[in-house]
């Protein structure tokens, strides 16, 4: 299932998940694919507004494995393809090189310790 986000460079990627986990997350707000795709547009910035047909594929994607309208989703049900789209943004991250989160993690500590406070 989206498969489409492997033709997505990272800045699209990151872009098109926002707007389909936003629609996920607003489906009661603005239910039927009309509203959606008008609150969308009103939503996006200008450079994003190409890949306004990539969001409405992924929300066909998703009503479709569904069965239902994307507003008939259950809350466990939405979460999960929220949770699947982020799964998909954090597979990518872990694949680029020099991806080390030890690293990150004694950056981390070592600014809470400098600087005193949880960043």
């Amino acid at each position: 299932m989206f498969e489409i986000t492997h033709e997505l460079d990272d800045s699209a990627l990151t872009s098109v998940m926002y707007h389909v986990q936003l629609r996920i997350y607003e489906r009661d707000r603005f239910p039927g694919p009309v509203a959606r795709a008008e609150r969308m547009h009103t939503v996006m910035m200008e450079s994003e507004l190409p890949l306004a047909p990539t969001v409405e594929a992924m929300v066909a994607e998703i009503e479709a494995h569904a069965g239902v309208p994307l507003e008939a989703l259950t809350e466990e049900r939405a979460g999960q393809y929220a949770r699947q789209l982020g799964e998909i943004s954090s597979a990518r991250v872990r694949a680029r090189p020099g991806y080390n989160p030890e690293r990150g993690r004694r950056l981390l500590e070592e600014i809470r310790r400098e600087y005193g406070y949880a960043a």
